[in-house]
């Protein structure tokens, strides 16, 4: 059995380029979630499911009705802050702040600076829907 660290080390090099094809991404994506459901104690799951997930759709919703993900790729899709985010939608910093804090909190934009933030495919792809 690998050692956690190696362990730990291996997971972070996984990115989609990982795999050969499709097939191979999702057989990964399958035991990976096998793997969390493992070692997820009760309260992690409850957590997840009642908090996490409502309020991230939630904060997702909201900033796709303020045109958030829109107006980052339309300017050019690069770091923003929360700041900038909030000009260019014309909507309030402080919200703004929240509501980023809480997706990057789930992987779904990347914080690069203390109020910093890059989109990741996911956002390019709401922004193109």
């Amino acid at each position: 059995m690998p050692s956690e660290n190696n362990l730990i080390e291996a997971l972070q090099c996984l990115d989609d380029k990982s795999f050969n094809n499709e097939a191979g991404r999702l057989r990964a994506l399958e035991a990976l979630t096998l793997a969390l459901s493992k070692i997820q104690m009760p309260w992690d799951i409850v957590w997840q499911h009642c908090w996490v997930n409502p309020a991230t759709t939630a904060c997702t919703k909201t900033l796709i009705d303020a045109g958030v993900f829109t107006k980052w790729v339309e300017a050019g899709g690069g770091d923003k802050t929360c700041a900038e985010l909030a000009e260019l939608t014309k909507t309030d910093p402080v919200l703004i702040r929240r509501l980023i804090r809480q997706i990057s909190g789930q992987n779904l934009v990347i914080e690069t600076a203390e109020d910093t933030y890059k989109p990741t495919p996911w956002v390019k792809a709401l922004a193109a829907d």
